[in-house]
Parts: structure tokens; C-alpha cells; sequence
């Protein structure tokens, strides 16, 4: 592979990240909009304390919250707001999970999640600006 073949399939690194990450995003929200029972159980008792809803409100909520912003990350607008967003809630979620399977996981998809925060807006985004250098 020639070197301006790597930096042509470099630049679709970003999008390629956002996508992927929406669509976890937006599995979760739809599956804590279907199937809530499911959830519930995960929901820490200091969410409930704080809030003052009940749990099935909370994962409800979450996965509202869960899909429209990858619905917004996976169009390609406000990403880095919304990702920064996400990221805050999912160190929220792995702390609270601890050092286990899904807690290792989801420090990953935490930091893939800052990533995409800390990216300048990618050529695939909707909100996407072309800047002319003169």
C-alpha cells in the first residue's frame, strides 16, 4: 500500500469511529426503549435517590438520551458537544460497574467516546465546513 493510499484511508478514521459508536449508542437506546425490565437492574440505587424516579423512569430516560444523541453523533451534528456528553455518562456507568467484562468494555467504548469528542469535526459530518486555505 502506497503512502498516499494509508493517508486516503486515514482521513476516513474519524467517520468510520462516530459511525460505529452511534450505532452501540443507538443499539442500547432502542434495547432500553424495548425491553426496559432488562435494564432496570442496572440502574444504581443512588440514580433513583438523587432523581427521585423510579428505575424504569430512569432507563426510559437514558434510552432517549442514548439514541437521539447517536442519531446526532451518527449524522454528524453538534458531535463533539454530544460526545463529550456521552463519554461523561459512560464513566459514569463503568465506574459503577466496576472491573469486570462489561466494565473493561465499556472503559473502552469510554475512551473511543472521548475520542470522537476530541476530533475536529470530520468531512462526513453533516455539519461539516470546508475551509480554503489561501
Amino acid at each position: 500500500m502506497t503512502t498516499s493510499s494509508r493517508e486516503r484511508l486515514a482521513g476516513y478514521a474519524p467517520a468510520v469511529l462516530r459511525l460505529g459508536l452511534a450505532a452501540v449508542y443507538a443499539w442500547f437506546g432502542v434495547s432500553q426503549l424495548t425491553n426496559p425490565n432488562a435494564w432496570t437492574g442496572l440502574v444504581p440505587g443512588w440514580a433513583t435517590a438523587l432523581s427521585g424516579l423510579n428505575t424504569l423512569t430512569i432507563v426510559h430516560l437514558n434510552g432517549w438520551f442514548e439514541l437521539l444523541a447517536a442519531l446526532a453523533i451518527g449524522i454528524g451534528v453538534y458531535v463533539r458537544p454530544i460526545a463529550a456528553l456521552l463519554f461523561l455518562h459512560l464513566v459514569v456507568i463503568t465506574t459503577h460497574l466496576g472491573l469486570n467484562a462489561i466494565g473493561v468494555r465499556d472503559f473502552g467504548l469510554s475512551i473511543s467516546t472521548l475520542a470522537v469528542a476530541l476530533f475536529d469535526t470530520d468531512r462526513y459530518c453533516f455539519s461539516f465546513k470546508e475551509t480554503t486555505t489561501e
